[in-house]
């Protein structure tokens, strides 16, 4: 989930721009300077964040910081524009929910649920505050069960697969069943096996100075040149972060 998630950043980042961009311009012909300056800073940090991870695989602006930038903007169309602006939360539910852990997700929609009902309240007439009430519910429970399923799904098939989706090289689970056949083979007087322990020394320097991204680099090159120098019989087993 961790990339998706970092992938549905980064469409989020282009995504600013055809969405967002005619809403600033014409925010400025209709005399709504400040509101059109705020969703241009929205839109500018959106690409700026897609470059960043792009570059280095570093978000210049954390999700909860443009959350909240956003979540003005919409407060703030519906005070000046009007309670359509309002179906602007919805989207937002969506996307927070794709692009933040759970945890965080819950807590940003939560907030931003509080704000608007309080935006409902003081500028939206009291059915159609009930109906933008029961709407974004809806919007809010379906997103966070496709995201909780999507989750689910994705445990299960990393249980079963015997394969580190990072590295290529084989996992724990998978060491233990060949190592339970290696074993019973040289019962059998087939051979004898060996093990070899590999551990990347000093990993935290190289994730402190290089970022998470240049960390899984390094992982996958190690994997990659040991599975260069062994034999046809030999296997690569990813046993922990950075040991082999």
């Amino acid at each position: 989930m961790a990339e998706f998630r970092r992938r549905a950043y980064v469409a989020l980042g282009f995504a600013t721009v055809p969405f967002l961009l005619p809403f600033a311009v014409a925010s400025f012909v209709e005399g709504r300077t400040g509101l059109g300056a705020v969703i241009l800073v929205v839109t500018a940090f959106g690409l700026l964040n897609r470059l960043s991870i792009h570059r280095g695989g570093r978000f210049l602006l954390p999700y909860r910081a443009l959350y909240f930038i956003i979540l003005g903007v919409v407060l703030w169309g519906i005070a000046t524009i009007g309670p359509m602006v309002a179906f602007w939360a919805y989207p937002v539910v969506i996307v927070t929910l794709v692009v933040s852990d759970r945890r965080q997700a819950r807590w940003l929609v939560g907030s931003g649920a509080a704000l608007l009902a309080l935006a409902a309240l003081a500028w939206m007439t009291t059915a159609t505050a009930a109906r933008f009430a029961m709407t974004f519910g809806l919007t809010w429970y379906f997103g966070d069960l496709v995201v909780s399923l999507l989750a689910e799904q994705e445990a299960r098939l990393t249980t079963l697969a015997p394969v580190d989706p990072l590295t290529g090289a084989f996992n724990r689970r998978h060491m233990s069943a060949q190592l339970s056949h290696a074993i019973e083979q040289q019962k059998r007087g087939m051979g004898e096996v060996s093990l070899i322990v590999v551990d990347i020394d000093d990993f935290k320097k190289i994730n402190d100075e290089h970022g998470h991204a240049g960390g899984d680099k390094v992982l996958s090159g190690v994997v990659g040149m040991l599975q260069r120098r062994i034999r046809k019989v030999d296997s690569v087993f990813r046993t922990g972060g950075e040991e082999f």
